[in-house]
Parts: C-alpha cells; sequence; structure tokens
C-alpha cells in the first residue's frame, strides 16, 4: 500500500537543534516509504545535508505550502499555514511551548490561538502534555526525543585530565539557555581550587558580555554536525544549564552518545530521565552547579555517569520515535 505524501514546515533554517530534529523525522519517514517534502522561509540549512527535497516558500503566502495528504507544522508560526495549506491531515509537531517565553508575552494571544486549532499534537517532551491539554484541551501524542548513536559515536575516556575541560553548547544571550549562570558556577569552582579549561559551542558569535566575564576558554562557533561530534569528544563534562522554559535539548543526548558525562538542571523535560545518567543542579543558581563540577573530577564517578549516560543514549532511538509518529497518523486516520 502506498503511503501519504507528507510536509513538513520549518520556521527557518538556522543552526538549531531543534531544527535537526524537524529534518531527522523528514528524512526518517522518507526511509520508510513516504513521499516527504520539507519547505521553510529561508534557504535550505547548509549545515546539514539534506536528503529530502527542499522547496523555499513565502510562508504566509496563499498556496505557497504544497498540497499534500499530511502537512506538519513545526513552530507556532507555521502551525496556521499548515492549517491552511488543504491538507487532508494536519499535525503540529511540538518541542517547547512558546506561551512560557517571557519574550513572547505581547503575542501570547496570538500564540494561544494558534493552539486552539483542531490540530493533533506530537510532543518531543512528556512535560508538555498537561500544559497543552489543561490550557487547550489538545489531542496529543507523545513522541519523545532520538538521537542518531549511529553518527554520535563514544570518544576516548581520559582518566586523569588536568585541567578538568568542561563544555556548553547555546546563545549566551538567551536567559531560557542558562549559559551566563553556568560559566558563573564554573567560577566558582575555580574559586575553589580546579582547574577547568572551559569550551562554549554556539550558532552564534561571542557576545562582548560573554568575552567581559573572562571564563571561556575556547570558544566554538557555528559548528557542523560532525563538528558538534568532535567538540564532545574534547570534553570531561558537558554542562546543560536550561531553565524551564526549554524543550527536551539535544546536547545532553549527544555527549551522552559520546561517552561524555552530563549535569543537568532539575526541569521537567530532564524528568524522563533516570536519576543516575546525569549529575543535577538548580536552573538559575550558580553556587549550585560548582560543587557538581567538582564531584566530576572524580574519575571513577565520570566512569559511572560514562556507562549509565551511553544506555541511555542508545535506548532513545529514531527508529522507536518513527514508531510513535507512525502510531499517531494511525490514530488520527491518516494511514
Amino acid at each position: 500500500m502506498k503511503k501519504p505524501s507528507v510536509v513538513y514546515i520549518l520556521p527557518a533554517s538556522s543552526l538549531h537543534g531543534g531544527i535537526r530534529v524537524i529534518l531527522e523525522h523528514a528524512e526518517g519517514l522518507e526511509g520508510r516509504g513516504y513521499d516527504v517534502q520539507v519547505v521553510g522561509p529561508e534557504p535550505a540549512p547548509d549545515w546539514h545535508p539534506l536528503s529530502v527535497p527542499y522547496r523555499q516558500i513565502l510562508l504566509h503566502e496563499p498556496g505557497a505550502v504544497p498540497k499534500a495528504e499530511i502537512c506538519i507544522g513545526t513552530f507556532w508560526t507555521t502551525v496556521r499555514p499548515a492549517f491552511d495549506s488543504g491538507a487532508t491531515h494536519v499535525f503540529h509537531l511540538c518541542q517547547g511551548w512558546e506561551g512560557v517565553h517571557r519574550e513572547y508575552a505581547p503575542i501570547l494571544d496570538q500564540i494561544d490561538a494558534t493552539y486552539r486549532l483542531p490540530i493533533p499534537k506530537l510532543l518531543i517532551s512528556a512535560h508538555l502534555e498537561p500544559v497543552l491539554q489543561q490550557r487547550y484541551g489538545a489531542s496529543t501524542y507523545l513522541l519523545g526525543q532520538a538521537i542518531d548513536c549511529h553518527h554520535f559515536v563514544p570518544g576516548p575516556f581520559r582518566e586523569d585530565p588536568c585541567p578538568l575541560t568542561v563544555g556548553v553548547v547555546g546563545p549566551f544571550g538567551f536567559r531560557s539557555k542558562g549559559i551566563g549562570e553556568a560559566l558563573e558556577g564554573f567560577q566558582l569552582a575555580r574559586k575553589a581550587g580546579l582547574d577547568l579549561e572551559v569550551h562554549h559551542a554556539s550558532a552564534l558569535e561571542m557576545s562582548p558580555e560573554e568575552e567581559a566575564l573572562g571564563v571561556t576558554d575556547r570558544f566554538f562557533h557555528r559548528l557542523s554536525t560532525a563538528e558538534m561530534v568532535d567538540f564532545y569528544h574534547r570534553l570531561d563534562l558537558l554542562v546543560h544549564p536550561s531553565h524551564d522554559e526549554e524543550g527536551f535539548p539535544l546536547p545532553p543526548l549527544e555527549a551522552m552518545a559520546c561517552g561524555v558525562p552530563v549535569a543537568l538542571t532539575r526541569i521537567g523535560s530532564f524528568k524522563v530521565l533516570a536519576d543516575d545518567v546525569a549529575l543535577r543542579f538548580e536552573a538559575g543558581r550558580p553556587e549550585t552547579l560548582a560543587p557538581i563540577v567538582l564531584e566530576a573530577a572524580s574519575a571513577a564517578r565520570r566512569r559511572q555517569l560514562r556507562q549509565a549516560g551511553l544506555e541511555c543514549a542508545r535506548s532513545m532511538t529514531l527508529e522507536k520515535v518513527l514508531d510513535r509518529v507512525e502510531a499517531a497518523f494511525a490514530a488520527c486516520g491518516a494511514i
């Protein structure tokens, strides 16, 4: 039986983990026999070699979105174009609820109107289910997050690193990312006597504010997916300091798949991860990170975290997520 045509609508093509999630879903469905196309308002991503057709469109122009049997909006700005595309079935792939961000407060009514459209929501993170069901009465299907363990592979373990190399991933200027707070935590760990080398990877250039802090030793700008593997292999610990506004970001899973111990904030999206797979600290409180970094100086602790993280990453496969995507399609009568 021929599988239906599918169009994914990107909000942008910039280097971002959330965009990569969408592209991997699209490519995975094509591999399962779907006729998949990706469209968006910008040129095709130059940082990810696409294996599915891509078309640049004027997002809100009538008729711009190619008609398909299934159309999937992937950000609140793309959901209305998907709804208006004439597709037989429309879905909203939701990686995070935009309404929780302070920056979006002036347009919350527009976001609410979009989420109230009668469209099933495909969720990356379980913590979104109660929010969308209670606020909008939404029909939700949990997909979970996935990591490509064929690409993100373990590097060598450093038994006695000196200095201990710690890293963060994400732009400095976004409060929800918590990068500045992580750097403050590293500064406190240094004051406590720990010899650290701090690495930072970001899609944006280093800001004057970060440079003025004087904590970052090596800054990596706009790394490709392959280059991110090398970035992780340099680390003894990845710190991911997200606030609750964040969905389920990829860097922690990527680092785990690369055999790198991880420290995470205690936020909703990370509750699905077992306690033993990562060190934990409080979002927005650098003083709670410093002792965690000191704990990671122990080779035995890092080795235990490495093994638990590898097992966690290997359990979160794209194939499992695609099975759930198809189950959602079937539940909604799309296949």
